[in-house]
């Protein structure tokens, strides 16, 4: 195409002939380094108004996926129950029993509610914890089992054969088992702190 054909097509296209020229239509959004011109905005629009419309989409898509994943990552999983803080204590003969795991185990098996359970510290006071660390636990009444081993080989984890008379439970298994340790508790709608138990 000579350069007055071209000439003459350019000059149409800008007197009103655009729609006659569909190709010039998609042609004219091009960035002016990929087309070789730099011709005046369309309607209002710069030269990089192709690439706004076409980042509009993105963008909405972008923010939706966000705003979902927010959502979804801040939800309360409806599975979930509503806990309450609960606190007490574990006593061997009135002294504080350190490193004592408390398993609170719901009383109404039907139910489906989690177990919570807390760790007693040096003076003997535990928290509950259910789904995240000290939520404490949902109300209701449960069974209560209790171990108590020395508490660095509990934190350890792993025993040899000659640490085990050591990490022994301390208890005897007395109240281990909660169908048989005759230690109950009750939650309530509200902060907990539960009477001492106290354990012979």
């Amino acid at each position: 195409m000579g350069t007055g054909t071209g000439r003459v097509l350019k000059n149409a296209f800008l007197r009103g002939g655009r729609s006659q020229f569909p190709f010039f239509r998609k042609f004219w959004y091009l960035p002016s380094t990929a087309r070789g011109l730099h011709l005046p905005s369309l309607e209002g629009r710069s030269s990089l108004g192709w690439a706004t419309q076409l980042g509009k989409p993105f963008v909405r898509i972008a923010i939706l996926l966000i705003v979902a994943m927010l959502c979804t990552s801040c939800a309360k999983p409806s599975d979930r129950r509503t806990c309450y803080p609960v606190k007490g204590r574990v006593l061997v003969k009135g002294r504080p029993a350190s490193g004592a795991l408390v398993v609170f185990y719901p009383a109404d098996r039907s139910a489906k509610s989690p177990s919570a359970s807390g760790t007693a510290d040096e003076e003997g006071w535990f928290s509950l914890s259910t789904y995240e660390s000290d939520d404490g636990a949902p109300a209701g009444d449960y069974d209560v089992g209790i171990t108590w081993r020395d508490h660095a080989f509990q934190r350890q984890g792993v025993l040899k054969k000659s640490d085990k008379a050591a990490a022994a439970d301390q208890l005897k298994d007395r109240y281990k088992n909660p169908k048989t340790s005759k230690i109950r508790a009750r939650v309530e709608e509200k902060p907990n702190e539960l009477p001492p138990f106290d354990l012979r």
